[in-house]
């Protein structure tokens, strides 16, 4: 299927700048867009054009960052007390 699309020419630009970091052609970046929309479904996971990743992808690398962090024995206390103690008030 081919589809027309009427670009404004900074949105061109800046498209064809992320599909030549890609190693892609403008047109082999917008088709897997539109092909991870679609597989997705409702845009949920477009790619994210600065990591290619889509959102699931980034989802998963954050919640495992996440988990690589120890846990913490006690709870931080970030209220305005804590803060501003021992500041001369």
């Amino acid at each position: 299927m081919t589809v027309t699309l009427d670009l404004s020419p900074d949105t061109e630009r800046h498209l064809r700048t992320i599909a030549k970091q890609r190693g892609q052609s403008l047109e082999e970046y917008l088709r897997e867009l539109a092909d991870n929309a679609a597989r997705n479904g409702n845009g949920s996971g477009v790619i994210d054009p600065e990591r290619g990743q889509s959102t699931p992808e980034r989802e998963r690398a954050w919640l495992a960052w996440v988990a690589s962090h120890p846990k913490l024995p006690y709870i931080a206390d970030v209220s305005r007390e804590s803060i501003y103690e021992g500041q001369g008030e």
